[in-house]
Formats: structure tokens, C-alpha cells, sequence
């Protein structure tokens, strides 16, 4: 192991248990293909009661639209 990192406890499922006062907001699309809805699902569980989870209808990974709202 270099660096003395252990992957598996390297993830945002197990530093969410360290947020105790800090309101998050943790938003996923239910048709993202490149993390499962599960993993959020799980990392809002985790949150000791500190997140709202907000799942996007038919949203895939980072997908963005503009609403022309952002000037160039």
C-alpha cells in the first residue's frame, strides 16, 4: 500500500459520517449509468440526518442544460 491510503475507506460514503452540523444537499439522476443510484442512496444514509437527496427524472451523469441563464 503506498502512501498508506486504503482505497476502500478513500470515499465520499464514509466522509459523510464526519459532517455533523453542515446541511448538504446531495443531488443524483435516476438514470445516471455511471454510478448507481444506490451509492447515493447509501451516502444520504449515512449523513446522520445533515443531507436532502434530490433525484433528478430521466437524468443521466453530469448532464447540464443551459436555460439561458448563464451570459457569455
Amino acid at each position: 500500500m503506498k502512501h498508506n491510503v486504503l482505497p476502500s475507506r478513500n470515499s465520499p460514503e464514509f466522509d459523510i459520517e464526519k459532517i455533523e452540523r453542515t446541511p448538504v444537499l446531495i443531488i443524483h439522476g435516476d438514470k445516471d449509468e455511471r454510478i448507481p443510484l444506490k451509492n447515493t442512496l447509501i451516502l444520504h444514509e449515512n449523513s446522520k440526518g445533515v443531507s436532502e437527496l434530490f433525484v433528478v427524472d430521466n437524468a443521466k451523469h453530469m448532464v447540464y442544460k443551459d436555460e439561458g441563464l448563464t451570459k457569455e
